[in-house]
Parts: structure tokens; C-alpha cells; sequence
């Protein structure tokens, strides 16, 4: 299920956060080494923080929430920029 369409857009101050994917150890001889933590690159996107919603956009984005959950993962279009991004929840709305 995509996300819902919605006549308000998130205030989305940074819109992409790219997570730090990096495994670091020390050596006691005082050298690092690093490994990459995923195979591929992941990114966090909001928070996002919507203005007034009214009760039928906040039943939809709940709708969402309830069949999706925490672990589905959805398309999503950034506002302005229109790319489709395949994201998931990272915790219930509030």
C-alpha cells in the first residue's frame, strides 16, 4: 500500500539522512580498521512534522499505519522532488 495522499505536506527539514554504515575497531597498536555495516547504503528520512490535518486525513494516515506497521515496506514520493523512495516506519506516528 503506498502512502497516503494527503492535502497537507510534511515539514521535512532534512529530507535524507544517510545512516552511518561503518563497523569501526581499534587495534591496541593504535590503528583502526573499518568494515561496511550493510551491503547497501541506508537512509533516514524525517522526521516529519504535518500541520493541521483534518479528521479524515488523520484516519488515513492511521488506516496506513494499521496495515502496514513497523515492518512493510512501502513506496513513497518526496514532496517538490518527486522521486519514489521504498521506505517503512521506524516507529508508530505520533
Amino acid at each position: 500500500m503506498a502512502w497516503p495522499t494527503l492535502a497537507v505536506t510534511p515539514d521535512i527539514t532534512m529530507p535524507a539522512k544517510p545512516r552511518d554504515n561503518t563497523i569501526r575497531s581499534e587495534s591496541e597498536a593504535g590503528y583502526g580498521q573499518t568494515r561496511p555495516r550493510f551491503t547497501r547504503k541506508t537512509y533516514d528520512f524525517g522526521p516529519w512534522k504535518y500541520g493541521v490535518l483534518t479528521q479524515a486525513e488523520r484516519d488515513l494516515l492511521w488506516a496506513h499505519y494499521d496495515e502496514v506497521g513497523c515492518d512493510v515496506i512501502f513506496p513513497w514520493t518526496r514532496p517538490i522532488i518527486g522521486t519514489v523512495h521504498n521506505v517503512r516506519f521506524k516507529e508508530p506516528p505520533t
